[in-house]
């Protein structure tokens, strides 16, 4: 059997390791695993955008950790963040939005969190989808989306967020539309 290398750290992967990007470039298991759980499915992935996505992400936690975190402490509430949802925040002062999920770690604890920070001004369009799904017990159950699209933010361009119900994408879309001027039809 052929053993390829990392395109990102190098190492020699085997076969079941191996995770083949869409332009024929391999990365390890352990480089996926440092992808933001929404950059999936990570084999239609081409290198570039594997290599932007973790750029972004590298970005993405300085900024949250040196803008976000102030104002959750913050008794200034001009410079407190709005939270749409488990995970998304929005930093209205500023103009920043933020997506934040865990990998690992067990429910709530542990795990490591990875922040996605995008500018609201490159955010062009948001829409609502969802999903029905069978189990293998035969219930079904719907999975909500709110679809986000951005420009200038290379290898984070398109996030597909889970949210709780259909009711959370109309509020954040009727937020998006109040206080920034995105109008997108609900």
């Amino acid at each position: 059997m052929t053993k390829h290398r990392c395109a990102i750290c190098g190492a020699e992967v085997g076969l079941l390791q191996q995770i083949k990007l869409r332009d024929n470039h391999f990365v390890c298991g352990r480089c996926a695993a440092r992808t933001h759980p929404l950059f999936t499915p990570v084999n239609v992935k081409t290198l570039l955008m594997f290599q932007e996505h973790l750029k972004q992400l590298e970005a993405g936690k300085v900024l949250y950790e040196t803008l976000f975190v102030p104002r959750k402490r913050g008794a200034d509430n001009s410079m407190k963040l709005k939270s749409l949802s488990a995970g998304m925040e929005v930093a209205e002062d500023i103009g920043l939005f933020s997506i934040t999920r865990k990998r690992g770690g067990f429910l709530f604890w542990s795990g490591t969190p990875y922040y996605m920070v995008f500018c609201l001004a490159d955010l062009f369009k948001y829409d609502y989808s969802s999903e029905t799904k069978t189990g293998s017990d035969g219930k079904t159950e719907i999975k909500h989306y709110i679809n986000f699209s951005f420009r200038n933010t290379p290898g984070l361009d398109a996030v597909k967020v889970n949210v709780v119900n259909e009711r959370t994408y109309t509020l954040a879309a009727k937020y998006f539309n109040e206080c920034f001027g995105i109008q997108i039809k609900l």
